[in-house]
């Protein structure tokens, strides 16, 4: 159809006289607009063709002659561009001294950053003491000399009393070198009062009094109830005793009553006759009698 409206313009601009040149007239109408410039990579993907691959229309992409069973045509797409990976985060600190810059642990205790990166404070392991020692030794080579606390225990070195006192919950301070004596070890476990420890002494020794007083409540609150259930159960023994004692009465009183009647009643006979004169005659049979004795 727009082969035939171009024939018919061109005879009608021939008819009348007026040249092609002088009609205006966009040079976009006379190019259909499905033929474009011819870009192969647009063209759509034919996959399968019952018949003949042949151009289009316009003379670019390939197409199938057949209709018979024309499977459906995927068009051309470019392969996808490489997208940039995401780098993994970057960690805020580059090393463990840079994480514990802004940590601040207590007395003993050293900074050291987990598997999140996270800087913590945990206390040092007595496998750095004992590789302190073994390098001291072989540099000076003579060990190094115990030393003693004020919880009683002998050291080694101040090392491990470091580590002793960032693990428990107290102070232990260095009291002199070389190894505690008896009467230093049985001070602190017997609990003899120091000046610093005499409050803790006091509020230890107050809790006990307070539990021994208790104690001794109960035992004798126990000692004032055994005896109040002994002394209801002997008034309940009592009371059964009697109750018995009452029982046993009234069925003695039963029994010498039933008593006193048999013999009241074997002794009076209600049909009065003479047994004497009864047993006293002789039995005199009759001839039926007689005759069915000897029978």
């Amino acid at each position: 159809m727009e082969h035939i409206g171009l024939f018919l313009l061109t005879l009608y601009l021939g008819r009348s006289g007026v040249s092609a040149a002088d009609y205006p007239f966009d040079a976009d109408y006379l190019v259909p607009p499905k033929c474009r410039a011819c870009d192969v990579k647009s063209c759509p993907l034919l996959t399968f063709c019952a018949g003949v691959v042949v151009k289009d229309q316009c003379g670019c992409c390939p197409r199938c002659s057949s209709d018979l069973f024309q499977p459906h045509v995927e068009p051309h797409k470019p392969p996808p561009a490489e997208r940039p990976t995401a780098s993994p985060p970057e960690p805020t600190f580059t090393s463990s001294g840079e994480a514990c810059l802004r940590r601040r642990c207590p007395r003993f205790k050293m900074c050291v950053v987990n598997q999140q990166g996270l800087p913590i404070c945990t206390c040092s392991s007595e496998f750095i003491c004992q590789r302190r020692q073994t390098r001291r030794n072989n540099r000076n080579k003579e060990g190094l000399v115990a030393i003693c606390g004020t919880d009683g225990v002998t050291y080694p070195s101040r090392c491990y009393l470091k580590v002793a006192y960032c693990n428990s919950k107290r102070r232990i301070k260095h009291k002199h070198d070389g190894a505690c004596m008896t009467d230093e070890v049985t001070d602190v476990r017997g609990g003899k009062d120091t000046e610093k420890d005499k409050p803790v002494e006091a509020i230890i020794n107050k809790i006990y009094q307070n539990y021994s007083e208790m104690l001794l409540y109960k035992q004798e609150h126990k000692r004032l109830g055994e005896e109040k259930r002994r002394e209801l159960k002997h008034r309940r023994e009592e009371r059964q005793r009697e109750n018995k004692k009452k029982k046993l009465g009234e069925q003695n009183n039963l029994r010498l009553r039933s008593r006193r009647m048999k013999r009241r009643n074997q002794s009076y006979n209600m049909f009065r006759f003479n047994n004497d004169m009864l047993f006293g005659r002789q039995t005199q049979w009759s001839s039926s009698q007689v005759r069915k004795s000897k029978i």
